[in-house]
């Protein structure tokens, strides 16, 4: 088999792929929705689990799961409370809908009018932030999920989240969020939440599993923006990848853009072996905001193990490439 990486970047279209129609419970920021469609293709007929070691809003296992492609899923996350709120999710999730309605409520008066809605979303912050990490409520964190700007989870020193409201708006209605939520654990009933490292997600599986990726930009992690509870060093993240390579593991693993307006650090270590692929996974928001309309763009990696199992590189591209200028011989 050639190196893998020496193989020109594929360009993929995440527009030639038709949408997936799966529940969101709450919102977030580089949500891996848009990619679903396309991952789904990587994922191979003898799956046994996904596991999701950076699952923020778990898109790619909801995905997997609605397809029917896996049996189950495990997600988990270094930031605590993300995975509380999974848990609730997963085990008692009227119980969270109706806590969520309680605090919803709370912020109108007796004219059903929101008088204040930035001064509310602060004070179920302070609450939420004051708490230690064991006692942080699952329901005032999906209410602010359901209400800070562009849906970007942000923490400061401390651990404390400390990112602001949409001030226009008083959050998702109860309704809605319960349908949602309802949604989700009706189709995660075969998935587990840990609070765990990424590393012992890999440690966790096994070659018949398929593993998911998406750890943090080097962009947002290397820089005095620490947006993100835990930064994630790529010297770091190449050495775990290196051990579960060696491992035969099949991942799959999204990460920095490599083409495009926007790059945010260099390519994975050739070394790898990975075989890479530039998604194009529509405009831009950040362009939107500087008055450009641009592409966004996102690389995509599959690891030696998963593209044997899918029967070789022409086989891989042959799953994913949509379009007659993407195609090419090895």
């Amino acid at each position: 088999m050639p190196n893998l990486a020496d193989l020109e970047l594929l360009t993929i279209y995440a527009s030639s792929f038709a949408s997936s129609a799966q529940p969101q419970p709450f919102p977030m920021q580089g949500s891996k929705r848009a990619q679903v469609p396309i991952i789904n293709k990587l994922i191979p007929e003898d799956a046994a689990l996904l596991i999701e070691p950076f699952c923020g809003s778990a898109a790619v296992s909801i995905g997997a799961l609605q397809a029917k492609l896996v049996q189950g899923a495990v997600i988990s996350d270094l930031n605590m409370d993300l995975v509380r709120l999974w848990e609730s999710i997963l085990d008692r999730p009227q119980e969270l809908n109706r806590e969520y309605a309680e605090i919803w409520a709370a912020q109108f008066n007796e004219q059903g009018e929101a008088t204040d809605p930035r001064g509310y979303f602060n004070s179920i912050r302070e609450r939420f932030n004051n708490a230690t990490p064991e006692q942080r409520s699952a329901s005032d964190f999906l209410f602010l999920l359901n209400r800070i700007v562009k849906a970007a989870l942000r923490y400061g020193k401390g651990g404390q989240m400390n990112q602001s409201s949409d001030g226009r708006r008083t959050g998702a209605k109860p309704s809605t969020v319960s349908q949602r939520i309802q949604e989700t654990a009706d189709l995660m009933r075969t998935a587990a939440a840990l609070h765990r490292d990424w590393r012992e997600g890999l440690d966790q599986a096994t070659s018949a599993d398929v593993v998911y990726l998406d750890p943090p930009y080097q962009g947002t992690t290397e820089t005095r923006d620490q947006r993100y509870v835990s930064g994630l060093a790529v010297e770091d993240f190449e050495e775990g990848l290196r051990g579960a390579i060696d491992r035969d593991l099949s991942l799959i693993v999204s990460y920095d853009a490599l083409v495009g307006p926007a790059t945010y650090g260099r390519p994975l270590d050739p070394r790898l072996g990975l075989l890479g692929f530039d998604v194009i996974t529509g405009v831009s928001a950040q362009g939107t905001l500087l008055g450009r309309k641009q592409e966004a763009h996102e690389t995509l990696y599959i690891s030696p193990a998963l593209v044997e199992r899918l029967g070789g590189a022409n086989a891989v591209i042959d799953r994913v490439a949509t379009r007659p200028e993407a195609l090419f011989e090895l």
